[in-house]
């Protein structure tokens, strides 16, 4: 992973700018940790909300509103490994601090 697209992304899920949420990149504005991520990598990916209050970010023609696009992660080197972080955010319950310590140690 580029050094200062991590470095970038650890600081914002530290700055406190961003409300945690699970299940969604983003959803009634709130984030998990991967929204967080495609929100740095590019904050005009976003659609508006839809109905349900979820909504999608979109990345060189891929777009979802649960996942990271496939292009955005194979682009970041994170193939494999997403998986693990939402887990962390998403089952877990980790703050964005705990997830920020593991990007810094395993990513």
């Amino acid at each position: 992973m580029d050094a200062q697209i991590k470095e970038k992304w650890v600081e914002a899920l530290r700055s406190g700018k961003y409300e945690q949420g699970q299940s969604a990149l983003k959803r009634d504005g709130r984030f998990c940790c991967l929204g967080v991520l495609c929100d740095i990598i590019d904050p005009s990916g976003w659609s508006e909300p839809e109905k349900t209050g979820y909504t999608r970010y979109s990345f060189e023609g891929n777009s979802d509103e649960c996942w990271i696009p496939d292009t955005l992660e194979e682009k970041l080197g994170l193939v494999g490994k997403t998986g693990t972080l939402m887990g962390m955010n998403d089952h877990d319950k980790k703050s964005f601090a705990e997830i920020a310590d593991y990007i810094e140690k395993n990513l």
